[in-house]
């Protein structure tokens, strides 16, 4: 266990740094009310801490970019005056295309929880068209630090060696002589062979009479040619011969862990992304819609305890996912109200939340449940330093609309398995 956790501490520390660095500049320029742009677009560095090198960058430079939209689409809702609703409906929008987004680009984490979180937390506050600017700015510029922070790794991370070649590297020093070999010894001189007599002359020999010439042998019968055969019809071409397997290429599928950027099969993913997408988009709607019918506060909270559920895969972990944040953030509820109660300073919060980020995130992909209970009081003390409420609201809007979230998420779960397992009934 000890070793797992070992194993999240560089992303658990990028996603303290990320957090809590844009929150301190806000503070430092006297710009609190900035704190949810700044927190938003650092969620950025939430993703991807599964990949590396480039892969990571993409994952994050895509979620980045949708984060910022989501804050953006949240102030624009804000400044119109009947907004209750419409933020409503926008955060099921959200909600579905959120989920169908990340399951094409196969985000980690997965699903739509921190696009509805960022879009309805920001519809929330009523603002004017003058802020968008600042909104956009500050979101930016807090998603831009985080993809920052993402890519140390990679820049730090030190270079293979080249291995050394026969020929030296330009400008290298030169490669040393060979060294010298003596020449061979030279063959003593043989002397010269002393000069050959020459030969006794040979005695001529009497020639031998002629002999009789020898008759003529009688001529050869002419023998009729052979007709040659008739030539051979042409054969068809041979066909080639199949090439083997290890001359036909083989394309190779990059890796992500190295941090190459995986080719994606988007008509695919989307396909398999829409029912997911619905089922996301209904639960959020059916939230969002129950909690501003009762009159909470902070329907979005609904929205999102609604939408996070269906993050995980199958019916039987979404399920689980619902009752851990059920459970969890009523615990979670506990800590909250020991950490809001002594009133903490903006920058004394600022380091509880960075502290409350990074052991979210050593636990998050263990258990969802442990997890809720450091991040129910990050969510209500990263409220506090944007615009401070009573704590005893907080802790009753938080805790009801998560179980109505929960609630409806369950049910949505239930229904959407009930409908794609039927089988259609044979025809008589």
């Amino acid at each position: 266990m000890g070793i797992l956790l070992l194993k999240d501490v560089p992303a658990a520390l990028r996603a303290g740094v990320s957090v809590a660095t844009p929150l301190l500049a806000v503070l430092l320029i006297d710009r609190p009310h900035w704190s949810m742009y700044a927190a938003f677009g650092a969620f950025t560095s939430l993703y991807g801490r599964t990949r590396t090198g480039r892969a990571r960058l993409a994952m994050q430079s895509g979620a980045a970019l949708a984060l910022v939209l989501a804050v953006l689409v949240g102030v624009l809702v804000s400044v119109l005056q009947a907004r209750t609703w419409l933020a409503v409906v926008i955060a099921a929008l959200i909600g579905g295309a959120g989920s169908a987004l990340a399951s094409v680009a196969e985000w980690h984490p997965p699903g739509a929880l921190f696009l509805v979180f960022a879009f309805g937390a920001v519809a929330s506050v009523h603002h004017e068209l003058a802020d968008v600017p600042a909104a956009v700015a500050v979101a930016v510029a807090s998603a831009a630090f985080s993809l920052l922070v993402g890519s140390v790794p990679t820049l730090l991370r030190p270079r293979r060696p080249t291995p050394p070649g026969p020929a030296p590297a330009a400008g290298g020093p030169p490669s040393p002589p060979a060294p010298s070999v003596p020449p061979a010894p030279l063959a003593p001189s043989v002397p010269p062979s002393p000069p050959v007599p020459p030969s006794p002359p040979v005695p001529s020999v009497p020639s031998m009479p002629s002999a009789p010439p020898v008759p003529s042998a009688p001529p050869v019968p002419s023998v009729p040619p052979v007709p040659l055969a008739p030539p051979p019809p042409a054969s068809a071409p041979t066909p080639p011969a199949p090439a083997s397997p290890a001359d036909v290429p083989v394309a190779v599928p990059p890796r992500a862990d190295l941090g190459e950027l995986p080719r994606v099969n988007v008509p695919g993913r989307l396909r398999h992304a829409l029912p997911g997408s619905a089922a996301a988009a209904s639960s959020a709607l059916v939230a969002g819609a129950v909690a501003t019918g009762f009159g909470i506060g902070h329907p979005y909270w609904a929205t999102v305890a609604a939408v996070a559920p269906l993050a995980a895969r199958g019916r039987s972990a979404q399920l689980v996912r619902a009752a851990h944040r059920i459970a969890g953030t009523l615990g979670g509820l506990l800590v909250a109200a020991l950490v809001l109660a002594p009133g903490f300073g903006p920058y004394p919060a600022v380091a509880i939340l960075a502290v409350l980020q990074i052991a979210a995130e050593l636990v998050v992909g263990r258990n969802y449940g442990v997890a809720m209970l450091f991040i129910t009081p990050l969510a209500l003390l990263m409220n506090q330093v944007a615009a401070p409420r009573p704590m005893a609201d907080l802790l009753w809007d938080r805790g009801l609309e998560t179980v109505i979230g929960g609630a409806i998420a369950c049910l949505i779960i239930i229904l959407t398995h009930s409908l794609t397992t039927r089988t259609p009934q044979a025809e008589p």
